[in-house]
């Protein structure tokens, strides 16, 4: 029997019996507990109370260039590749926590209507220094892109295709969160990427655009 069901059965129970004020104070607390199990969720998007956020744009073209102070960040396929890193710091949730789903929005400033990958990276980056060639200062991806498998996971972790509106909004691999949460350490948050054959790209809003519709990461659990 779910939780809430539980304790309506308990309640109902007692008014049937005729509880006196002691049994439904104890009730009351049983109630409370199980309601704290309820699921809860919790936003992360940069504003001025949140700035977890990291971009940037690793540009094929411009191999050194830094971006990450660029109001868009770019994925494109195609001769000239480009790829969104992105990041939220998710260190508010308690490392106990239990993930139940995860979504993420983005805010589409130049559509596309082909299709894009997210993947988990898997070493660490830094927005100020991030380009094709290196992760941090000094320190090169294992393939130029975030593109090895020391860089990224092997499957995609989220879908979503650049269509004309406003916001994409998508599931994010539920797994992927939780090992976020479990683990802080291991948080190097996404690369999006697209096939060779998309020369069609999509640019959505960074953490710096000043429009409001800076990417948003949503996560549901339970404590």
């Amino acid at each position: 029997m779910a939780p809430k069901n539980l304790a309506l059965s308990l309640v109902s129970g007692c008014l049937a019996l005729g509880c006196s004020a002691a049994n439904y104070e104890h009730l009351s607390v049983a109630d409370e507990a199980l309601a704290s199990d309820a699921p809860r969720t919790q936003a992360f998007q940069q504003s001025s109370t949140y700035q977890g956020t990291a971009d940037a744009t690793l540009v094929q073209p411009e191999a050194a260039a830094l971006h990450g102070s660029d109001t868009y960040c770019r994925v494109l396929g195609g001769s000239t590749p480009q790829r969104c890193v992105l990041r939220w710091d998710i260190s508010a949730i308690p490392s106990s926590a239990t993930v139940v789903s995860a979504s993420l929005q983005l805010g589409i400033v130049d559509p596309s209507r082909a299709s894009f990958r997210a993947y988990a990276l898997k070493r660490e980056w830094s927005q100020a220094d991030a380009s094709w060639l290196d992760a941090t200062a000094g320190a090169a991806w294992g393939k130029p892109g975030a593109a090895s498998g020391r860089d990224r996971s092997k499957t995609a972790v989220a879908t979503f295709v650049g269509s004309p509106a406003r916001i994409a909004e998508m599931p994010l691999d539920t797994a992927a969160v939780q090992a976020w949460v479990s683990h802080p350490d291991a948080n190097h948050g996404l690369v999006f990427d697209a096939a060779k054959s998309v020369n069609d790209g999509v640019s959505i809003a960074s953490s710096e655009d000043a429009s409001g519709w800076r990417p948003s990461l949503q996560v549901t659990y339970r404590e």
